[in-house]
């Protein structure tokens, strides 16, 4: 550089040469910081906030509590001052949450909850009882991130409001009614196709499952996996967020255990009858009428 600068000293130039300088120095500088890593931080994200909660939750509550809906309001301006978040926490389990609250901070730590406790109260200081899988609590509060050469950092939070007993809700019950919802639809799909008779009112020999129905005193069907394989329902619909079983790996390999719903069957239950139960929830009590209506009952 010093080369170009000599080159036009006594020309026309050497402003230009005096630029060009200026332009190589900053370039060096430049690439020095790349090599180095170093780039401008760029504005807070929700993922950045969804990670760090994710990381925290997940670790203090050894797995029993995940994050399930999430909203963040960026404001970079405010960052370090903190960001207003609202956050949902689900439980994957019953547990005693020892929320351990000192001032504005919270703590996901948990310990499994005996049988004999999961109806319960508790006067522990600092802990609220979670019944069932798929409850959770709404949380709102403040994150605050820290700059560093990667970027913005999220590192601590603060909560407007501590948890209460009363607070902890079953959030598992919307999913449940989507759940239970999609099923019944594929029973739908299947009668609109067959002059609107459900696969469990149509014989065999016509593609149905009329003669593979066991109903019980209580009217639901014990063999509700035979109507359910034929009808090929996507086994991540079978289960109840707040019931211990899980999906089956696929629809062949479906069993009673991989089902949380009960299903009535027989000549009564028809598309037309706007009243009859089609499915329900023994969990939650959600049900699908067989005009596809959803509702709840005890």
């Amino acid at each position: 550089m010093m080369f170009i600068a000599h080159t036009f000293h006594n020309g026309r130039y050497a402003r230009l040469a005096r630029l060009l300088a200026l332009l190589a120095s900053l370039l060096a500088t430049a690439l020095v910081g790349l090599a180095q890593g170093v780039r401008v931080p760029r504005e807070p994200t929700l993922a950045d906030a969804y990670k760090f909660f994710d990381e925290k939750v997940k670790k203090e509550s050894e797995g029993r509590i995940g994050i399930g809906p999430f909203d963040l309001k960026t404001d970079l301006g405010k960052a370090s001052q903190g960001i207003p978040f609202t956050l949902v926490v689900s439980f994957n389990e019953p547990c005693l949450w020892h929320f351990r609250s000192d001032g504005k901070t919270l703590s996901f730590q948990t310990q499994p909850l005996p049988l004999q406790n999961r109806h319960g109260t508790t006067n522990e200081a600092g802990a609220l009882i979670v019944p069932k899988r798929g409850w959770g609590v709404f949380l709102f509060g403040d994150v605050f991130f820290d700059r560093t050469p990667q970027g913005w950092s999220a590192t601590r939070f603060t909560v407007r409001l501590q948890p209460a007993q009363d607070d902890v809700r079953d959030f598992g019950r919307v999913t449940c009614s989507s759940n239970i919802k999609e099923a019944g639809f594929c029973f739908y799909v299947w009668a609109k196709k067959h002059n609107d008779q459900f696969i469990f009112n149509v014989s065999t020999n016509s593609g149905g499952t009329k003669e593979l129905c066991d109903i019980g005193a209580d009217g639901f069907d014990r063999n509700i996996v035979t109507h359910l394989r034929e009808l090929n329902v996507h086994p991540g619909y079978l289960v109840c967020p707040g019931d211990l079983r899980t999906p089956a790996i696929d629809i062949h390999s479906l069993s009673a255990t991989n089902v949380s719903y009960q299903l009535r069957s027989g000549t009564n239950v028809v598309l037309t009858k706007s009243g009859e139960v089609l499915l329900r929830c023994p969990i939650h009590h959600n049900v699908v009428f067989s005009d596809q209506r959803i509702g709840y009952t005890k």
